[in-house]
């Protein structure tokens, strides 16, 4: 502010600023402004002359603006933990107050020199990660680092995994040419297949007298699902080529069929029979025929199996196969 012309006396000028927070001064005639600790809002400054017993004003309106400042960065994935040659999303979100840049910059660095990965980042804090499938496993240190303060930044390790190669398929069983193997007959075992392990455990418990030979009690057996599979296929088979005979019409024996179902044996033995209509009833047969008596309760197998299988316009409508082993 100039003294008026036709004044003889200096002006003399104050400043104050409201509300408070806001330190103002005069340095001649430059207002001065300091907001190094001044809280954000706005804020009236008013300069003041005075001489000769006159008073003017001016005022001005002050915007103080909060310091732009980032005060964390957090980092989240779609996951923790990938398949080489898989990829998953990462988020990056910058907090702060002020005019602050909330972008960020992405770093990504594996454990061993071999592993690497690639990171595209997007326009809205994301970015995809991308794991060769080439790459070895280990883990992945990803870092989203502020643009407005590189020193406020987030991690987080990914585990990078190799993929595991399917298990080998398993051979089909192999047998003598001209034997087939019918779908289904390596099921898992029925409640009838386990009631006659329980019921011929529990004859093997308290002896028995085959044909006119008395037997003492021997141990349990055990359950094999291969000597399962080769009992269930053969009854399979007697139903639905209408023979009954532990032999095939090719010759295939029942020491071939278990032998082809992977049972690698050192002694081994075979029941058959048709037509029973319950676990109860067929073993009861095979305990009132000698030679299948002494195969169930012969001490030296110590594993068996068993198929039950219903063949419709067969000629018994049900047939049981019960294989005993003792592996190799």
């Amino acid at each position: 502010m100039l003294p008026n012309a036709a004044l003889t006396e200096a002006v003399k000028l104050a400043v104050t600023a409201a509300p408070s927070g806001l330190r103002v001064g005069l340095s001649g005639e430059t207002l001065l402004l300091d907001a190094a600790q001044t809280p954000a809002g706005h804020y009236t400054v008013t300069v003041t002359g005075t001489a000769a017993g006159l008073s003017r004003q001016a005022t001005l309106q002050v915007s103080v603006s909060a310091p732009a400042q980032v005060s964390g960065v957090t980092l989240t994935a779609s996951r923790l933990s990938l398949t080489a040659g898989e990829n998953l999303d990462l988020q990056a979100t910058v907090q702060g107050s002020g005019a602050y840049q909330p972008g960020v910059t992405w770093e990504v660095r594996g454990d061993t020199p071999a592993l690497s990965a690639q990171l595209t980042s997007r326009t809205d804090g994301s970015a995809a990660l991308s794991v060769p499938a080439s790459a070895p496993g280990g883990t992945l240190t990803v870092t989203a680092r502020s643009v407005h303060d590189p020193s406020r930044l987030a991690q987080l390790q990914i585990t990078v995994q190799v993929p595991v190669a399917p298990p080998p398929t398993a051979p089909a069983p192999s047998v003598p040419s001209g034997y087939v193997w019918y779908p289904g007959s390596d099921r898992a075992a029925s409640a009838d297949e386990l009631e006659i392990l329980r019921l011929t455990n529990e004859a093997r418990a308290r002896g028995a007298t085959c044909g006119t030979v008395p037997q003492a009690p021997a141990p349990a057996l055990r359950w094999n699902d291969q000597l399962a599979h080769a009992a269930r296929n053969h009854a399979l088979d007697l139903g639905k080529r209408r023979y009954f005979d532990h032999t095939t019409p090719e010759g295939v024996k029942f020491s071939d069929r278990i032998t082809g179902a992977g049972y690698v044996w050192r002694t081994a033995g075979e029941n058959i029979a048709a037509g029973q209509p319950s676990p109860a009833a067929v073993v009861d047969a095979w305990l009132r025929s000698p030679g299948h008596c002494t195969n169930l309760m012969n001490p030296a197998f110590t594993e068996m199996g068993v198929g039950g299988v219903r063949v419709d316009g067969s000629p018994y409508g049900l047939y049981w196969g019960q294989n005993f082993g003792t592996p190799r």
